[in-house]
């Protein structure tokens, strides 16, 4: 979710300075470090308790994707209205 919310950002960027939207992002360290990072928290919490990183987790994204999704349709409307008013100039 966030790689999606990075290309949007750099893409409505890119537009405003004039260029075609491509951007594009990076992968690493958030995909290897990211997810080893959650995954031994989640071990470590499950220590504690039984199953309370698995909650915990499953919690925090169930909140994380309304909070997520709300400014990404934002931009991305911003986006394509960008691109639009682009084109018809």
């Amino acid at each position: 979710m966030s790689f999606a919310g990075e290309i949007i950002s750099g893409n409505i960027g890119h537009v405003k300075n004039g260029r075609e939207p491509n951007a594009s992002a990076a992968i690493f360290p958030i995909i290897p470090f990211g997810s080893l990072f959650i995954v031994l928290i989640t071990f470590l919490l499950n220590k504690i308790y039984d199953d309370l990183g698995f909650y915990l987790v499953v919690g925090l994204f169930v909140i994380y994707c309304p909070i997520w999704y709300v400014p990404y349709m934002k931009s991305k409307k911003e986006l394509e209205s960008m691109i639009k008013n682009q084109s018809q100039k």
